[in-house]
Order: structure tokens, then sequence, then C-alpha cells
């Protein structure tokens, strides 16, 4: 005896606007008899066909054919099948066209990326899946970019990938999008923070810290900025008790600009000592 794959072909119809798979309930099956018979066979069908246009699931049973390599039906007389005939189901859900979008952390609210900055392709994918969850949805986003990793640059990302509701397929030939982001109308200044905010520090300590920082930015904007409206966070909550030099993450925050962002990741050579 052997064991063969099963190959499906149910043939149907489905309605504007519907998507639909089908599922066997067996993928295999195990055909035994003469081996001069068993070498004959190239191929294992599922055959079905539905006169009926599909617009919810629905299933059939397919009855298992024989090819051989030419294309042409076997005969089964001397062979002892596991099974002739299969349950197909068929899935048949609504689908949606939504539109892809970009997501971004740390981007300043009040930068405007405009069609010229940011373009991504492709801007539309269609969607299949239950309709609760499509009439919930409009769009999908994209992987996340983290504006603390951007310099006024040009960056290509050639395979963001997408992300889809649970329960639905992304049924475009799309899996992924091309994301282009042109930062590089923009300027680069260097400015030196003095002014940090120590988070989990106890008070009969102090931190000395003072670092360069590069923001990037409109050139008006960038030259309306003064050091002190750059104020780093340092957290050093896990630091309880320590004296001495440590290095710490540090964040930073703007203020008198919703435009500009601190590029790069940065870590502060801190010194506590006691008051």
């Amino acid at each position: 005896e052997t064991r063969f794959p099963i190959q499906e072909n149910v043939v149907y119809k489905v309605a504007d606007g519907y998507y639909a798979s089908t599922s066997l309930a067996s993928k295999n099956i195990t055909i035994s008899g003469p081996q001069t018979e068993i070498a004959k066979i190239a191929k294992v069908s599922a055959s079905a066909e539905l006169d009926s246009i599909l617009n919810e699931p629905t299933s059939t049973t397919a009855n298992i054919v024989l090819y051989d390599k030419t294309g042409n039906k076997i005969s089964t007389e001397l062979l002892t099948m596991e099974f002739t005939d299969v349950e197909a189901t068929i899935s048949v859900l609504p689908e949606k066209t939504v539109n892809v979008i970009p997501e971004f952390i740390n981007k300043p609210k009040g930068l405007d990326l405009n069609d010229d900055m940011l373009t991504v392709e492709p801007s539309k994918i269609l969607l299949a899946g239950p309709k609760e969850v499509l009439d919930k949805t409009d769009s999908v986003k994209l992987e996340s970019i983290d504006f603390a990793t951007l310099s006024n640059k040009r960056y290509e990302y050639d395979t963001q990938g997408i992300n889809i509701p649970s329960d639905c397929k992304n049924i475009s030939n799309s899996t992924s999008a091309k994301l282009v982001l042109d930062l590089s109308g923009l300027s680069k200044k260097t400015f030196t923070v003095d002014s940090f905010k120590v988070s989990g520090l106890s008070s009969k300590y102090k931190a000395d810290v003072s670092m360069n920082v590069t923001v990037i930015g409109s050139e008006k904007e960038l030259k309306s900025l003064k050091s002190s409206d750059i104020e780093g966070v340092i957290d050093t909550s896990d630091q309880s008790g320590t004296v001495g030099s440590v290095q710490m993450p540090v964040t930073f925050k703007l203020s008198g600009t919703d435009t500009c962002w601190v590029s790069g990741s940065y870590k502060a050579n801190i010194t506590i000592s006691e008051k």
C-alpha cells in the first residue's frame, strides 16, 4: 500500500465581494493493489462541482479520482482505496479594500509628512474576513518606525510588514509594503544639554551630567530652538543606593517646538554623590 497526498479540485463560483477557500477533511489517502497499478498513479484529486453562486460557507462531497502522468483517469478496479470520497468545506468571507498607513513612534505631533516626504506602496490592500471585523476596519498599519532612529535623510523600507486584524486574510498580492520617507529637506543641529531630570534619585543625592545631542527639524525651527528648551530625562530607580559613576539611557523632551525631534540613542555617564 502507498500513501498519496490529495489535491483539491472543487469548482464553484463566488458572489462579487466575497472570497472563498477550500479545505478537505483528509489531506492524504492510502491506496493498495498490484504494484504495476500503484506505479501508474501520478495524482490523486478530490473533485466536485457546485452550480450555485456562493456567498456563505458550505460543504460538499468530493469524489476521489486517480490520474496518470499524462492526465488520464486511472481505473480503480484493481485498487483498494481507503475511501472513495471526502468532505470539502468551502469557507466564504466578505472582502473589503482598506488603506495601508504607516505607524511611527516618537514622531513629533506637529510634523506634517506631506506626499513629497512620505509614500506607501501599495496604499491599499484587499482583506477577507468576518463581516463584524471588516465593519470596524478601514485601515491597516505597517510595522512601526521609531523617529529617534531617523536623521535628515531619505529612507527606503522595501519590506515593511503589514499588520492585519486577527481572523482576516490579506488576499492582495502584497504581503508587505514599500515605504519611502524623505526627511532630506530638514536640517540638523547639535545642542549641549545641561538640563536633566533625574527621576528615582533620593533627595540626599545629586547627579551631574551634560551632553551633546543632535536635533532634526526645519532650519527655521532649529534657529529659534535653544539648549534650555531641551530636557533630558534619566530614570535611576534601578540604581538605588549607588554612589559614583553609572551609565544610564536618556530620553529627551523638547519645549517650544512640536515639529523637531532628538535623533539617536543616548546614554549618560552620570556621577551620583551625596549632597
